[in-house]
């Protein structure tokens, strides 16, 4: 249900980076990031399985979350400035991380999204800075995993 290694995915770029913008929205949506959501085994991670809505998946560097409409992901950044995250989003591939280090998510989602009404922004999660982006779903529905498996 997390990230998988050597997707041959098409549509994202996952080196360099174009020019991102820290979002300064302020959102009121509650984030669950205190309930002790779904752990990822990263031995497992080929298992598709169905998270509930609303329970926080715990990934290597990220956890994400959904509802029927929304996906959210939220990756911890600490230090690091919003013009130094790495985030690219086509309607199928998603890749996420911080410029000079390996990508913490890249590869093809599990369903279609809608780039244009998607967004990401810092924020701060109990007392953490994280990067928070929100993905809408191009079809309402639950999905099995974030990515697809390789």
């Amino acid at each position: 249900p997390c990230t998988m290694s050597g997707h041959s995915h098409g549509g994202v770029e996952c080196q360099g980076h174009e020019d991102s913008h820290e979002h300064s929205h302020a959102h009121s949506h509650s984030h669950g990031h205190s309930h002790g959501g779904v752990e990822c085994d990263g031995n497992h991670g080929d298992i598709s399985y169905l998270p509930g809505e609303n329970g926080t998946v715990v990934c290597d560097g990220f956890s994400w979350a959904q509802d029927r409409e929304f996906i959210t992901i939220s990756m911890p950044i600490g230090a690091v400035k919003g013009k130094d995250v790495i985030y690219k989003l086509s309607p199928t591939a998603l890749c996420m991380g911080i410029k000079g280090s390996p990508p913490v998510i890249d590869g093809e989602i599990f369903s279609a999204v809608k780039p244009d009404d998607s967004l990401w922004e810092v924020e701060v999660v109990e007392g953490q800075r994280n990067v928070v982006a929100k993905l809408q779903k191009a079809k309402a529905q639950l999905w099995g995993s974030l990515l697809k498996a390789a």
